[in-house]
């Protein structure tokens, strides 16, 4: 088999409650769908409280918020499914960005902006409890059936009291292009610091408009459906989606960039 520069990286074995991950985890076969929405920086600013974050402003004079499905079919901690809903910003000790667009082209090293994550339901033990020890990751294991077809997709997050769906995502792909996925850079709040954590990233995505997706919140009252919900994406439809049956990534360590100290 001929050597992947990709994967060919250090690799270390951290513990955790679980068992040892050796990190960063590699991800050698996945299909991924996100899709972006606009959203009321006041309504972001709000849920960052405490985080020494703030929402970073675009164009429109709005912020950017995610949401994420994974079908993980080959890792280095096993296969599962994962979704995330994810809002853009800015450490509060970083400047404004004049052009936030033009961080995406930096590497993630030198860039400003990432995602902090609300909510990161997984399907397994293992994973949620990796991502809530190594990162400060917000995840809780569920069932997320992930279906993504040629001729539609459908994506569930049920929810863990089993009374119903979290969020439904689901819609037919519109005509799209064929892009190289960005690397991406996350921002976590783990043990009183402020830590982020890059994400490498090699993929083509097929970028499209939002066509006829839509995002359904359920009845039910877990936090996630409350966030979905309190960001006005209950009933949205996306401005941008991107899709990927051969996605490939490397999850690395978190950097401590930061104290961190919760709000009172």
């Amino acid at each position: 088999m001929a050597k992947d520069d990709f994967f060919e990286v250090p690799r270390k074995a951290v513990e955790t409650s679980d068992g040892s991950v050796e990190l960063p985890i590699l991800y050698y076969d996945v299909s991924i769908i996100q899709a972006f929405f606009w959203c009321d920086l006041d309504c972001v600013a709000a849920k960052l409280k405490g985080t020494d974050l703030a929402p970073v402003r675009f164009f429109t004079g709005k912020t950017l918020a995610g949401l994420f499905f994974f079908e993980y079919r080959d890792t280095t901690i096993s296969s599962y499914n994962e979704s995330g809903l994810a809002v853009m910003v800015r450490p509060e000790t970083a400047s404004k960005l004049l052009f936030p667009t033009l961080d995406f082209f930096r590497k993630p090293d030198a860039r400003t902006l990432g995602f902090y994550i609300l909510d990161l339901p997984v399907t397994t033990e293992s994973a949620c409890v990796a991502g809530r020890e190594l990162w400060g990751y917000p995840k809780f294991v569920t069932e997320i059936p992930v279906k993504l077809e040629d001729d539609g997709v459908e994506c569930n997050v049920r929810s863990p009291e089993g009374n119903g769906d979290i969020v439904r995502f689901s819609g037919r792909p519109g005509t799209g292009v064929s892009l190289s996925a960005f690397d991406l850079a996350t921002y976590s709040n783990r043990n009183r610091e402020l830590v982020k954590t890059n994400v490498d990233v090699r993929a083509k995505m097929k970028t499209c408009l939002g066509g006829d997706f839509r995002v359904a919140v359920g009845d039910c009252q877990h936090r996630m459906a409350k966030n979905i919900r309190d960001l006005g994406l209950d009933g949205a439809k996306p401005f941008l989606v991107q899709r990927s049956d051969h996605f490939q990534a490397r999850l690395n360590a978190g950097r401590k960039i930061a104290p961190w100290e919760p709000s009172t």
